[in-house]
């Protein structure tokens, strides 16, 4: 709120620079974790007047909108919450939402991080099987993931051998971290990436049949 103080008994030029501000963190987070997991978390293309698809002039209105609501109205309401509360309570209460945010940071970095290494392992995996059952009749690269998967399974009932045991323990522990990662793409509809593009089309296609 320090940047939008000097403007903070204003209305429209508070708006506008609300705008700005949000815009331009927003703008900034969006190019630091695309460069960082290569993988772009939102894309405005799609609205009119965006710029690169990381902000949008609808989503900056509201951000303006907000920040001029919260200027005028949130931030005076705890500015007397705050008063009212007294040492050493204020002190406890302050220590203690830093560590909630801390902790909050904390795990969201590390989700990132495993969505990003999930896609990584995908693609590999991806790789293992093209090499192994490329000669297989079966095997197809017009199937889905999934059924492919499927096709696995079924395969190895008749035929076993150390590869295939082993992609198949693999095939399991993609499946059991796959409800996770879908979960993650269900909050970034919009996710895109350059990289894992194909791995991220397999599991949005699996999450519309789901």
């Amino acid at each position: 709120m320090s940047v939008l103080e000097p403007l903070s008994s204003t209305w429209i030029p508070l708006f506008l620079l609300s705008m700005v501000v949000t815009s331009v963190l927003e703008y900034i987070t969006s190019w630091i974790l695309e460069k960082l997991f290569d993988t772009k978390w939102w894309d405005y293309s799609h609205y009119k007047l965006n710029i690169k698809g990381r902000v949008c002039l609808l989503n900056s209105t509201l951000f303006g909108l907000m920040g001029m609501l919260a200027s005028h109205f949130v931030h005076p309401f705890l500015m007397k919450l705050v008063t009212w509360i007294k040492e050493p309570l204020a002190t406890y209460l302050a220590m203690g939402l830093a560590v909630i945010l801390s902790v909050d940071f904390i795990f969201t970095i590390r989700k990132l991080i495993n969505f990003s290494t999930y896609l990584a392992k995908l693609e590999e995996f991806n790789e293992t099987l093209k090499t192994h059952f490329i000669n297989e009749a079966w095997f197809n690269n017009s199937l889905s993931f999934e059924e492919i998967l499927q096709n696995l399974r079924e395969k190895t009932k008749q035929k076993s051998d150390e590869v295939t045991a082993t992609i198949m323990r693999r095939i399991e522990s993609f499946t059991n971290a796959q409800k996770k990662t879908i979960s993650f793409i269900n909050n970034f509809p919009t996710i895109t990436s350059n990289r894992y593009k194909s791995q991220l089309e397999q599991l949005k296609e699996l999450l519309k049949k789901k």
